[in-house]
């Protein structure tokens, strides 16, 4: 699943605060972005073509990693499913999270590997690794 529209594909971020992780410092700025990648980080162009989106308010950081998520998918799917976690680290701006291999039934044959990623594949909004998806 996306939530990247192909009709809008060219935005600006304008007046943001952007994050630099490599320098630790903010930067003052307005962000270019064409399908789905940044351009420019201190866009001055023209703006006619783009949709404007006014970030005075915010911070724009590189998106965070979870490296300890508890979903309940396969068996407790109604606490948390892959679907709902992904949805929720993303609105948190965890764009990778990976799973704990907590579940019950386990995760642990090449079927049930192969039908968590196949899920993954279908249901997640973020990038979503299992300890074990590495070995297959």
């Amino acid at each position: 699943m996306t939530l990247v529209s192909s009709n809008l594909d060219k935005y600006i971020l304008q007046n943001a605060k952007i994050y630099h992780p490599d320098t630790d410092m903010f930067k003052d700025g307005d962000l270019l972005i064409i399908d789905g990648k940044i351009k420019d980080t201190n866009y001055s162009g023209e703006l006619s073509d783009l949709k404007s989106i006014d970030c005075s308010n915010y911070i724009i950081s590189p998106g965070f990693l979870d490296l300890r998520t508890h979903l309940r998918d396969p068996g407790n799917e109604d606490i948390e499913s892959i679907n709902s976690g992904s949805i929720s680290a993303l609105a948190g701006g965890y764009t990778r999270i990976c799973m704990l291999p907590d579940t019950n039934p386990c995760i642990d044959t090449l079927d049930s590997v192969f039908s968590i990623k196949h899920r993954i594949k279908t249901v997640s909004y973020t990038h979503l690794t299992l300890p074990t998806s590495d070995l297959v």
